[in-house]
C-alpha cells in the first residue's frame, strides 16, 4: 500500500510486543495506516462516536499525508447476531489544492442515518442495557487499495493486529425543560419545576456562556445534575423543585445565554435551538447595606482619631468604601477606600463634638447618572 510508505515522520513505537517489537525495529508502528500496526491495522485512528436520535455521529482529523483517496466506513448491529459488517459510507478526501496532501487536520464529520431511513432508537437488552451499533472505518489509497481489507480482516491473535471497533446506541432524544430565570444582585436562578423527565433520563446538564456581542455564543458545560437528586447551585436542595443557580457574575449589567438539557442513558441530549436557550443579565444594584462599627477614638497632636471596621461584604463585584459624616447639615464625603479587600480605616476630627457617620461600599460599575453605585446615607 502506497500510504504505509509515505507516512514517514511517526515516531517509531517503542514496544515489545510477542517478543517480536522493540525500539531497534524499522517497523513504523507509529503509522496509523500501516496494515501490520498492531493498534489500528491501518484504520483511521482517532475516531470518536457520538448518539444522535436515529443516527450515529462520527468524526476523526485527516492526517496531512499524500495518496489518500478516501474513507469507508462499516456498520454491524449487534443485536442481529447473524450481521456482519455492510459498507454505508465511502468518505472523500479533503485535499490541500496546493500541496496535493490531505488537509492536515481537517476534522471529518460524518452523520450516518441508514440513507435517511433511521437507525433503530433505545435498543436495549433482556436487562435494560443499550444494545448498540458498531463500526469500523478503513483508508482507500490513490490506487484503490483498501487498509485494513475487508476481504481478509486482521485476527486478534499473534501476530496481534486489532481493528479498532466503535460502539454506539442511537436514541430519541428526551424533550427539552421549559426554563425559567430569575434574577437578583450578582445572581440568576434556573427552574424547570414543571418538568417530568422521560423513564431513560439521567441527568440535566447546564451550559452558559457571556454575551459580548449579537451572535449566539458556543456554551461552556457549566454542571451535570442526577435526576435522582434535587440540586440547588454546588449543594443539595430540599423538595422536587429542580433549578440551578449561577452566582459566576463579577459586575452589574452581565448577560448570559443558558440552556439546560436532558440526557438520556444512551448519552443523547434534548436538542439545543434558539427555542430552548435563555439569556439573563443581572440588575445594576448596589452592595448590601455595609455592617460597620466605631472601634475606638484616640487622642492624637492633630485631634481626635476615630477608627471604623466593618464587615467583609459577599458581593463579588465590591471596589471600595465610603466614610460620610455630618454635624446638622448635608452629608460630607469624608474619605474614600479604594481596596475592597480593606476592612478598617480611620478619620481625624479637631472638633470636640464628633459628627454622625455613615459608611457604605460601592461596587464597580457606576449608576447611569455617573455616580457611586451604592446605598447613600439617609436624608
Amino acid at each position: 500500500m502506497r500510504l504505509a510508505t509515505r507516512l514517514l515522520g511517526f515516531a517509531c513505537c517503542s514496544l515489545a510486543l510477542a517478543g517480536q517489537l522493540s525500539c531497534s525495529d524499522t517497523t513504523e508502528y507509529g503509522n496509523p495506516f500501516d496494515s501490520e500496526n498492531p493498534f489500528t491495522a491501518g484504520s483511521p485512528s482517532g475516531v470518536s462516536i457520538r448518539p444522535a436520535d436515529g443516527s450515529a455521529i462520527l468524526s476523526w482529523r485527516a492526517q496531512g499525508v499524500a495518496d489518500v483517496m478516501g474513507y469507508r466506513i462499516y456498520r454491524r448491529f449487534s443485536g442481529d447476531a447473524a450481521s456482519t459488517f455492510e459498507l454505508v459510507r465511502f468518505v472523500p478526501a479533503q485535499i490541500d489544492s496546493k500541496t496535493q496532501r490531505e488537509t492536515p487536520g481537517y476534522l471529518y464529520t460524518v452523520k450516518d442515518d441508514d440513507g435517511g431511513k433511521g437507525l433503530l432508537n433505545d435498543q436495549v437488552d433482556g436487562f435494560g442495557r443499550p444494545v448498540p451499533y458498531l463500526y469500523r472505518l478503513t483508508v482507500v489509497d490513490a490506487d484503490g487499495t483498501e487498509t485494513p481489507d475487508p476481504a481478509a480482516p486482521p485476527k486478534e491473535e499473534v501476530p496481534l493486529r486489532v481493528w479498532p471497533t466503535s460502539r454506539v446506541s442511537p436514541s430519541e432524544a428526551p424533550p427539552p425543560p421549559n426554563v425559567r430565570i430569575s434574577v437578583a444582585d450578582l445572581v440568576a436562578r434556573l427552574t424547570w419545576q414543571d418538568y417530568t423527565p422521560p423513564g431513560d433520563a439521567v441527568a440535566y446538564r447546564v451550559y452558559a456562556r457571556l454575551v459580548t456581542d449579537g451572535t449566539p455564543p458556543q456554551l461552556d458545560f457549566i454542571k451535570e445534575i442526577p435526576i435522582s437528586a434535587t440540586i440547588i447551585g454546588d449543594a443539595p436542595g430540599q423538595g422536587p423543585s429542580l433549578e440551578y443557580i449561577d452566582t459566576d457574575y463579577a459586575r452589574d449589567m452581565m448577560t448570559k445565554e443558558y440552556l439546560v438539557t436532558v440526557l438520556d442513558k444512551f448519552g443523547v441530549e434534548s436538542e439545543d435551538t434558539p427555542a430552548t436557550r435563555r439569556r439573563a443579565q443581572v440588575p445594576n444594584l448596589p452592595p448590601a447595606a455595609l455592617r460597620w462599627r466605631i472601634v475606638d477614638a484616640a487622642l492624637i497632636p492633630a485631634g481626635i482619631q476615630i477608627n471604623f471596621r466593618w464587615d467583609r461584604p459577599r458581593e463579588r463585584d465590591i471596589s471600595g468604601y465610603n466614610i460620610y459624616s455630618r454635624f446638622d447639615g448635608p452629608w460630607r464625603l469624608r474619605k474614600t477606600v479604594g481596596d475592597p479587600s480593606q476592612v478598617t480605616a480611620s478619620v481625624v476630627e479637631t472638633s470636640p463634638f464628633l459628627p454622625e457617620y455613615f459608611i457604605t461600599a460601592f461596587d464597580n460599575t457606576n449608576r447611569d447618572d455617573g455616580n457611586f453605585d451604592q446605598i447613600y446615607p439617609p436624608e
